[in-house]
């Protein structure tokens, strides 16, 4: 909606000829005003356009039980400030929604609806001690570390290493925010990365006859070697054994995924049989009926494309696709259709806004996004006629 249009649906309203579409919209817009839900900066303030909003300061707008209100300046002045803005800035959303939903999109152009792009959330990693205290890790300076009293480690950007000690055991969880990764040695040299929304819970050291840890969401590990100590990695209702390998676990989801790169993986579920994986092999178990399904070859740089900094979507539904930005990008998102058996294939680095992996999956002419606010909007397009 252009400026001349704003106007004219407001006078149409107020002289009693506009249509019943547009006086939904008018008291809409109203009615989000009046509960002062609306709040701008000097910045938004001044992106004003000055004859729109004097035109606006000229009249009364009626309440939309047909009341009229005394007409006050200061408070008129942010009612129309703040209805301008949203109006026009927006780039015209209130003629396109109905009820949170988005009607029609083929009037707007790429650059209206991804005006408000957003960046990945780089939210925090939390280290909750033995004792229940929390740190955050992305505040604390680089360099060597003593926790819980007795536990030393060492702390490079966005990598820890724990010292081993055996005497003196503390149980740590490590917890990934949205839109953050992260990289944890433990004691007996087995590394782990955690993707966005993840944690791993795990022992100081490892003393018994087995080495244990316990995951949630997404988690790759390069297992130390130790035939006298296998590693187990506990998540969901599952268990992978291992010795010294190279996997990848995504319990994310309604599918827990474990997809082996070296060596030889068990994984165990309830009582059922184990598997056994060689690499190369993916283990899909279903959490709602437990239902297993093994693939042979998987797609390896689909699965890691994570750890390595990339999205990489090879045929994967929008539902998935849309799952794994919300976890980095912190957003909400909204299906305007009803959309099914669209499979995508897109490839773009992590650190990028949302913007250009939207572009790169409308490239396919099968979708169409909105960015409205922290939420991203699915459309899919209609064939012509």
């Amino acid at each position: 909606m252009d400026k001349s249009t704003f106007y004219e649906l407001v006078e149409r309203y107020l002289e009693g000829t506009a249509t019943a579409e547009e006086r939904r919209i008018v008291e809409s817009w109203y009615s989000q005003l009046t509960q002062g839900s609306i709040e701008l900066s000097e910045q938004e303030q001044q992106r004003l356009d000055t004859v729109v909003l004097q035109a606006v300061l000229a009249k009364t707008v009626p309440q939309p039980q047909g009341k009229r209100i005394p007409f006050h300046p200061n408070r008129w002045k942010r009612y129309a400030i703040a209805g301008v803005l949203l109006l026009l800035i927006a780039g015209g959303w209130f003629m396109l929604k109905s009820s949170g939903r988005i009607k029609d999109v083929a009037s707007l152009s790429q650059t209206q609806r991804f005006k408000n792009d957003i960046a990945p959330a780089y939210q925090g990693v939390v280290l909750q001690l033995n004792n229940g205290k929390k740190i955050r890790l992305d505040s604390l300076h680089n360099g060597s570390l003593v926790l819980d009293d007795v536990i030393k480690v060492q702390k490079d950007n966005s990598a820890l290493a724990y010292t081993p000690n055996a005497t003196q055991i503390r149980f740590h969880t490590i917890s990934t925010g949205k839109g953050n990764s992260y990289h944890l040695t433990l004691p007996d040299g087995t590394e782990v990365w955690l993707d966005a929304q993840s944690s791993l819970y795990f022992p100081t050291a490892f003393t018994g006859q087995e080495r244990t840890v316990t995951i949630t969401g997404q988690a790759y590990f390069e297992v130390a070697k130790d035939p006298s100590k296998p590693f187990h990695v506990k998540f969901r209702d599952q268990e992978v054994v291992v010795l010294g390998t190279h996997f990848n676990i995504n319990a994310f989801e309604n599918r827990a995924r474990t997809t082996l790169l070296e060596g030889s993986v068990r994984i165990i579920k309830d009582r059922a049989q184990p598997i056994t994986l060689t690499p190369g092999q993916q283990v899909s178990i279903s959490t709602e009926n437990g239902q297993w399904m093994v693939i042979p070859n998987a797609d390896i740089d689909e699965v890691m494309a994570w750890k390595n900094g990339t999205f990489r979507f090879t045929g994967a539904s929008i539902q998935e696709i849309m799952s794994q930005l919300e976890r980095w990008y912190n957003i909400k998102v909204e299906y305007a259709d009803s959309i099914d058996n669209i499979a995508l294939v897109a490839r773009l680095g992590r650190n990028e806004n949302i913007s250009r992996i939207l572009n790169l999956l409308e490239m396919t002419k099968q979708l169409e996004f909105a960015i409205d606010g922290n939420k991203v909007i699915v459309m899919k397009i209609k064939p012509p006629g």
